[in-house]
Parts: structure tokens; sequence; C-alpha cells
């Protein structure tokens, strides 16, 4: 074998090895209560169409437009009843829930809590961005 054969095998074993190792568990769709949900919104994932049959999305932000990661999410229906509860590690929660209101809130590291009320239609998918404006720069925060 010669040495270039040999270097461009390493090259391509050494490429699928990075994108194993740089795969993120968060894209996958996991359950809470019934309720299925993920975690995204980070590189290519962001493009991927799956993620618009998904209800709900919520998009995390600082004041600086930057995404926000590391957001603790609680969302209750209109009687008050958890009916989730996550820790995103990715600018995007995207929730197959029913269709009606809900109260979401987020806590992110630095950035203090905070609350607002979205509504779920019957088709569609309804966005919403909760800013973080306090957040430091490095603290949660990362340009995606």
């Amino acid at each position: 074998m010669s040495l270039r054969h040999f270097l461009f095998i390493v090259m391509v074993v050494g490429s699928m090895a990075y994108g194993v190792s740089n795969a993120r568990a968060d894209d996958e769709e996991k359950t809470y209560k019934g309720i299925a949900y993920a975690c995204a919104g980070v590189g290519d994932s962001k493009e991927d169409p799956k993620w618009k049959a998904y209800p709900l999305k919520l998009m995390f932000t600082a004041g600086s437009r930057a995404y926000v990661s590391q957001v603790e999410v609680s969302l209750q229906d209109s009687s008050g009843a958890e009916v989730l509860k996550v820790n995103c590690d990715a600018p995007w929660l995207l929730a197959k829930l029913k269709p009606g209101s809900y109260s979401v809130t987020a806590r992110a590291d630095g950035g203090g809590v905070k609350t607002a009320k979205v509504t779920v239609g019957a088709s569609g998918q309804s966005e919403l961005a909760i800013r973080f404006p306090a957040i430091p720069e490095g603290k949660g925060s990362d340009t995606y």
C-alpha cells in the first residue's frame, strides 16, 4: 500500500469518527409524560425538515441575538398541570403538544427566569422566542 493510499484511508476513517463523536444526542426525540420533544437547532440540524412536525418551537436567545443553551424549561397546560419539564442543551425546544394554551417558564444560567404564554394551534407550528438579555458573554450563551 502506498503512503498516499494509507493517508487517504486515515482521513476517511478519521472523518467518520469525527462525525460520530460530534453527533448530538439532544437532536433525538425523547418523551416526558408521554409528550414527544427534542432539543435541537445546532449546526446542520437546524435544516432538518422533521422539526416542522412539532406543533411548538421555543427558541432561546441572549440580548446580542446569540442563541442560548442550558435552559431549564417547564410547560403547564391551561389547568396548571405540568406537561413538560426538560433541561435543553440546545437553542431550540420542540414539543408535540396538543392544541391549547400553555404557560412557559424558562431559566437560563445568568439570565434569570422568563415566563410567557403560548397557544398551540390544531395545525402548523407555533413559535416563541424567549430572550435572556442579561446573560453575560460566555455564560450559557453560544453563537450558533
